[in-house]
């Protein structure tokens, strides 16, 4: 039991040990990411009369390579690639777009255009704004879905290939894109910038103080008050008095149900198996009932407990004795606390005194109708202060009548 109590409680503060390291740890997350889509694009405008391009068609790929300067903020550098082909209804052209931004998801860069009208490349500045969602898959991956509309400036040709006028020289190229595709998350971290949040230590400070309140729960239990090598959550008998054998729930061992431990029993037969007779004689000018009720023999206690200290039971021996010498004398049982606690609490806990002496008188073989307790409360004759003192009156005290 010893062995098992101990091998727990060395989980226990091991794991508060390393709870504790890992809240001085700064939580940081990963910070690189490579982003890559596939999906819909569609030109809008410069085209020439007669031509238009096709809708909704698998014309669109980007590839981006993303660095999170903090959970909010970042930059992004991404290749994207375009394929416009007419209408059902237009003239026939073919055209490549090409572009690279430096972005936040607003940004800008540089683009060309080649069609089969033409031999030379079309080299455009470009102006992107998108807007970009995600759904988590795991800590390394997570899908996305992506619209972003693209501006052209010193486009010199149209879509369909054709050379533009000189009013269509501004920002007047229009594509709009729509895709979808998978982020994949690179770092020694498990959290990545996009899924951190600044609330995230505060949530593990919460789970660590839940935790730090069950260990303390669990070391309460493991207590073991009375010393006797059975945790209080499993002792009957929390109160044994120290150096009694006890069984696996903590009970004094009592194989005669007398309601003395055994022990404490061969203490006593020992003690007094030579005095044949036990009557009122005298000591010094006094008998042994003078001595009860001037309160020189008392049953002395423990700090909140109710059970006899092993020394007390010589002198509960003594009123065992009397009684069953003087068949018809009484005893009258008075139990004390001291200061320690309020008041209430600590007049029913001399009361418990009593009828704990009760219960080993009567388990004795005295009867019940010989035996008065009386529950008097707090002693406060002795030094609060003083701890020694206050063992004086953690006491039941006897009055004997005849």
């Amino acid at each position: 039991m010893k062995k098992r109590i101990l091998t727990v409680f060395t989980v226990l503060c091991s794991m508060t040990a390393l709870m504790a390291q890992d809240q001085k740890k700064p939580i940081e997350f990963n910070r690189w990411s490579v982003d890559l889509n596939g999906g819909f694009s569609k030109s809008i405008a410069p085209y020439d009369a007669g031509y238009y391009g096709k809708t909704f068609y698998l014309n669109y790929g980007d590839l981006g390579v993303r660095y999170m300067l903090n959970n909010k903020f970042g930059f992004k550098v991404d290749y994207g690639y375009n394929h416009f082909q007419p209408g059902s209804e237009s003239l026939h052209f073919d055209t490549k777009y090409y572009r690279t931004d430096l972005q936040t998801h607003i940004g800008a860069g540089y683009s060309w255009l080649t069609s089969d009208s033409f031999s030379s490349q079309d080299n455009i500045v470009n102006a992107i704004l998108g807007l970009t969602g995600q759904i988590r898959l795991g800590h390394r991956i997570a899908l996305n879905a992506d619209f972003s509309m693209v501006k052209n400036a010193l486009q010199n040709n149209t879509f369909n290939g054709t050379p533009a006028s000189s009013a269509l020289r501004g920002f007047e190229g229009t594509i709009y894109t729509a895709s979808a595709g998978i982020s994949v998350y690179l770092g020694k971290h498990t959290q990545h910038a996009d899924w951190y949040s600044s609330n995230l230590e505060l949530e593990n400070a919460k789970k660590i103080d839940s935790l730090d309140s069950k260990i303390k729960e669990i070391e309460t239990m493991l207590n073991d008050t009375d010393r006797d090598g059975v945790a209080d959550y499993l002792d009957q008998e929390p109160n044994t008095t120290a150096g009694l054998t006890v069984d696996t729930h903590g009970r004094a061992v009592d194989q005669n149900n007398n309601g003395v431990p055994d022990e404490l029993e061969k203490y006593m037969d020992k003690t007094y198996a030579t005095k044949s007779e036990v009557k009122p004689v005298a000591v010094g000018q006094e008998s042994v009932a003078e001595l009860m009720n001037g309160e020189y023999i008392n049953a002395y206690f423990d700090l909140n407990s109710t059970t006899p200290t092993k020394d007390s039971y010589a002198e509960i021996n003594y009123i065992v004795k009397y009684l069953k010498a003087n068949p018809s004398a009484k005893v009258e049982l008075n139990g004390y606390a001291d200061e320690t606690g309020d008041v209430e609490y600590n007049k029913a806990l001399s009361a418990k005194r009593g009828d704990s002496v009760k219960n080993i008188l009567i388990k004795s073989g005295i009867t019940a109708d010989r035996i008065t307790v009386v529950g008097n409360g707090i002693d406060n004759s002795v030094d609060k202060k003083s701890k020694d003192a206050r063992r004086m009156v953690r006491r039941v005290s006897f009055k004997v009548t005849n």
